[in-house]
């Protein structure tokens, strides 16, 4: 008989991490019943050396799990001889759109924003010529020393490539790699399970400062993102009812399961078996494409994770007076692009990147915590949008490649 404590569910990580931001609110507020020097030593003594380790923790796991992340995903795809053109269609398309979508979010969001004059166009150009030749590394260990984050993925993708081409020949080596990322996944969720006090250390700090304002000031973050999420839904859903003769309420019923799943589970994984079984009975996708496309897509295909990125980037670089500058949004733009289709997929793997991206941005520290209690909110949203993106464009691959059934795609449920 099983103990009914095993039968218990437990919270997900969103949810601590909300129930973490509302407890640093509440007593947040309480706390100004007590005397400005207790506050203040709070602050000093516990909450700030607490945060100080956690960011330590989380910054020394950050290089190894990005670069085993891609370095293993790029291995995982197989012999490039053996995919053949659907393969090389499908890998090229869904990898490679999303570099698309990074520019239009940016477009939607930036007119709340603005752009830095201040450095002028010739340093811009200088600062982003030195970007470009300088995400080639000089050797193999100052990535990692010296925390570029740009530099490891380019390392990552270069060697994954090598290894990828030198299939069979290489196969121990792969397996160690694999093997070894398994190990680094799991020391990236031990060290997330503390996630929660560290969004409530940071939360909580900001009550005891009297910085209240700056939190309130994030809900424009939400709002925009939201606007974005909006705008990719509408573009896709008009562009495929156009492009396949399919009415638009038709084409959002069969997208409105998978996407409600998502949406209520925050969880790819979860909604998976209904995207999959979806692409195929409801939308018209070939078996041999979908069974291929699908999990693809669930790694690399983040078009509503980019949209917080971006979001949460640039409201974080206004509250703290750092210029956007053109150079400043080139480096975020491939920042956005690299870590959405790098993001490992594991808890707190989303807050791992913002703590990538923020450094390579020159966002403070500070803003983290923030960016892991707005990211528990529109987790939700970004799966969601994620999911039916990727439909719509697992819709137009299909029609490319001669893998989808029109008659099916147009049928009534």
């Amino acid at each position: 008989m099983k103990h009914p404590v095993s039968d218990r569910k437990h919270l997900s990580s969103t949810a601590w991490l909300l129930l973490a931001l509302a407890a640093a609110v509440a007593l947040g507020m309480l706390s100004h019943l007590l005397p400005a020097e207790t506050r203040s030593s709070l602050s000093s003594g516990l909450i700030s050396p607490f945060n100080g380790t956690f960011m330590g923790l989380l910054s020394a796991i950050a290089a190894p799990v990005i670069f085993l992340s891609i370095l293993c995903s790029i291995c995982s795809m197989g012999d490039i001889k053996a995919l053949g053109k659907i393969g090389r269609r499908t890998i090229s398309r869904i990898v490679l759109m999303p570099l698309l979508l990074a520019l239009i979010i940016l477009m939607v969001m930036l007119p709340f924003y603005g752009i830095s004059r201040e450095n002028g166009s010739q340093a811009d150009g200088a600062a982003l010529l030195n970007l470009l030749l300088d995400i080639a590394p000089d050797n193999l260990i100052t990535p990692f020393t010296q925390g570029n984050f740009l530099q490891i993925i380019f390392l990552a993708v270069v060697l994954g490539a090598a290894l990828l081409v030198l299939g069979d020949k290489v196969s121990s080596l792969i397996k160690g790699l694999q093997q070894l990322r398994l190990v680094i996944n799991k020391l990236m969720q031990w060290i997330t399970r503390l996630m929660p006090l560290f969004v409530f250390g940071v939360i909580f700090d900001l009550m005891l400062s009297n910085s209240f304002h700056t939190l309130i000031s994030y809900y424009k973050v939400i709002l925009i993102c939201m606007l974005a999420f909006c705008v990719l839904l509408i573009l896709y859903l008009i562009r495929v009812s156009l492009h396949k003769r399919i009415p638009l309420v038709l084409l959002i019923k069969k997208l409105f399961p998978t996407f409600l799943i998502a949406l209520t589970t925050a969880s790819s994984t979860v909604a998976l078996p209904t995207n999959m079984k979806d692409c195929e009975e409801k939308l018209g996708i070939d078996k041999k494409l979908v069974d291929f496309a699908a999990p693809l897509g669930q790694i690399v295909f983040k078009p509503g994770a980019m949209t917080a990125f971006w979001g949460i980037a640039l409201h974080a670089a206004s509250i703290h007076e750092i210029p956007i500058t053109v150079t400043w949004l080139i480096t975020a733009w491939l920042m956005v692009y690299l870590l959405g289709a790098s993001t490992p997929p594991i808890a707190g793997g989303m807050i791992l990147c913002f703590n990538i991206f923020f450094t390579q941005l020159g966002i403070p520290s500070e803003a983290l915590g923030i960016a892991a209690a707005l990211n528990a909110i529109l987790t939700f949203f970004c799966t969601a949008v994620n999911i039916a993106c990727f439909q719509c464009e697992a819709v137009e691959l299909a029609g490319s490649l001669d893998m989808l059934d029109e008659d099916v795609l147009k049928k009534s449920p």
